[in-house]
């Protein structure tokens, strides 16, 4: 579940991270500016995985995980519709926060579940699942681009799947000794 779990969270999570510039500029933002929110994506990053740090702690890894997967889904959606800087920006610091939010809590997640006497192992296995996300979601993605010349489908699918991811993640809980 954690593999299924990963890979369907980074499905949607790549295709603005490969494609919002490119998506910034057909809607007549500058170059720059365009590349700025890639900026404030990473930099939002890095505050979210200090913050959900501390808030994980307070309310559980799950649920801290739940909560940056809705945040994210709700982003892409807000993506859809952006048109102008500004809410480039706000999807930029909430998309990079809510991203920041999930990282830490998988591997987390995986050495409560499984412990931590082969956690390497474990969880390697688990996060393989995100390199196919890796992979499938940017180049789905850019293919819906070319054929349709709009972005939107593409981020409304990465939307559901990070809800997807979600919905999965709700039913994840330690399994039970064979």
């Amino acid at each position: 579940m954690i593999f299924v779990a990963q890979m369907l969270w980074t499905f949607g999570l790549f295709m603005p991270m490969v494609h919002v510039v490119a998506y910034a500029t057909d809607m007549g933002i500058s170059p720059l500016a365009a590349a700025t929110i890639m900026s404030l994506i990473g930099v939002a990053s890095l505050t979210g995985k200090i913050v959900s740090g501390g808030i994980s702690d307070k309310i559980g890894n799950k649920n801290a995980l739940l909560a940056s997967l809705a945040l994210q889904s709700v982003m892409m959606f807000w993506l859809i519709w952006s048109k102008e800087l500004s809410m480039f920006y706000i999807f930029a610091f909430l998309y990079g926060l809510s991203y920041g939010g999930v990282v830490p809590q998988f591997p987390v997640l995986t050495g409560k579940f499984f412990g931590l006497a082969k956690i390497g192992v474990i969880f390697g296995l688990a996060n393989s699942g995100a390199l196919f996300g890796n992979a499938a979601g940017p180049a789905l993605a850019g293919y819906i681009f070319d054929a349709s010349q709009s972005y939107k489908v593409a981020f409304l699918i990465g939307g559901l799947s990070v809800i997807l991811s979600m919905l999965l993640s709700m039913f994840l809980k330690r399994p039970s000794k064979i």
